[in-house]
């Protein structure tokens, strides 16, 4: 059976989990539910944040507990690169608190804290003065310390959430390659 895909697939994978999985384990209600909240955040008219951020409440305790659930991650923290960051923001907040992260802690989550309120500014400010290259690196500068020191996947999605953000205002610097030459750099000296 190929990995799922769509909200669709993977609300089928965990159903047929939570029905038929031996031994039986309570994991796959918590799957069961976080894919029927992706469903309906997909069915939705508009971007429902707070479907969104109960989504990521039901599935950071659970991301790594199995190819499904980290796909079914994966996938949703792929798809906040395409909102607007004033929606996303909320959910990258939730994704680094850590009443949710179960038993694999997501390190430096006050410094996440730290980059999504100051990429948020940055954003809000845009209609007002105009990004440059050294607006960039003052993110660079917050992000590349936990960029490879936090030893998880959420600071490398979220750097590359703020990559496809500036991608998408036409910066001709790559936000990703400047956190890591200025890491190298560090780890150089």
């Amino acid at each position: 059976m190929p990995p799922p895909e769509t909200p669709q697939e993977y609300y089928e994978y965990f159903r047929q989990q939570s029905l038929y999985a031996e031994p039986p384990t309570p994991k796959w209600s918590v799957g069961f539910t976080a894919a029927q909240l992706w469903i309906q955040y997909q069915d939705s008219d508009k971007a429902d944040i707070d479907t969104l951020i109960s989504l990521i409440r039901v599935l950071m305790p659970y991301r790594y507990a199995g190819s499904g659930f980290y796909g079914l991650w994966t996938t949703i923290i792929h798809y906040l690169r395409h909102l607007p960051v004033s929606l996303q923001a909320p959910v990258w907040l939730e994704v680094f608190n850590g009443d949710y992260h179960g038993e694999r802690p997501v390190n430096y989550g006050d410094q996440a804290k730290t980059v999504i309120q100051k990429w948020l500014k940055l954003a809000d400010n845009t209609v007002i003065a105009p990004l440059d290259l050294p607006k960039m690196n003052e993110l660079v500068e917050k992000v590349y310390p936990y960029f490879i020191a936090s030893g998880g996947q959420e600071w490398i999605a979220l750097a590359y959430a703020v990559n496809a953000w500036f991608d998408e205002l036409g910066f001709e610097a790559s936000f990703i390659d400047l956190v890591i030459e200025r890491h190298n750099q560090a780890v150089s000296r």
